[in-house]
């Protein structure tokens, strides 16, 4: 047993779980600490990279959240290899039996993941087994948050873009400084 793998695995999870969980269901959290550290360094690159363009400034935000759920993705995956490298019998080939090198194991938990679908390699008895389906539980449940996270972010930003143009229109003047104080924050 590898239990450095096992140790650094289960903390990698339970560290994007909080950050996953601080971001989407906590109101008034703010972003999680992965989260809240990559969303500004990924602002700080678009600004400097964009010098002021409008345009590129308005990449950033989609940027971000693409970003971020990748982020979370790839540290789950990460999370859940450590795990399953903490026993090397923990996942065995279905044709002889024996345990599976790395490459194989990251395409075991790839699939476990993104599908619950078991193919040539399956999870030992007992535990292991308990742990595929934990995988896949956790799995679900990400996805369903970040998917609410984007919409509740996309819905928002919709009704914010659409009220400043309505009062744009209403009230040049009102709309004007609105648009003012946006640029400002930028």
């Amino acid at each position: 047993m590898e239990w450095i793998y096992l140790v650094a695995g289960i903390g990698l999870l339970l560290f994007v779980t909080i950050d996953v969980f601080w971001t989407t269901l906590w109101v008034d959290g703010g972003a999680g600490p992965i989260s809240s550290r990559l969303s500004r360094f990924l602002w700080k690159m678009t600004r400097g990279i964009s010098r002021g363009h409008p345009l590129l400034l308005s990449l950033a935000g989609p940027a971000v959240l693409a970003t971020t759920l990748l982020t979370w993705i790839g540290l789950l995956w990460l999370g859940w290899l450590l795990v399953f490298s903490g026993d090397i019998h923990s996942v065995v080939d279905t044709r002889d039996d024996k345990p599976i090198n790395w490459s194989e194991r990251v395409y075991f938990m790839g699939y476990i993941i993104f599908t619950l679908g078991v193919g040539d390699y399956i999870p030992r008895e007992g535990f292991w087994q308990v742990a595929t389906a934990a995988a896949s539980i956790r799995k679900r449940l990400f996805v369903s948050d970040a998917w609410c996270h984007i919409h509740t972010i996309h819905s928002q930003f919709s009704h914010t873009a659409t009220f400043v143009c309505f009062q744009y229109y209403r009230n040049w003047q009102i709309g004007k400084s609105i648009c003012e104080k946006h640029v400002e924050w930028q």
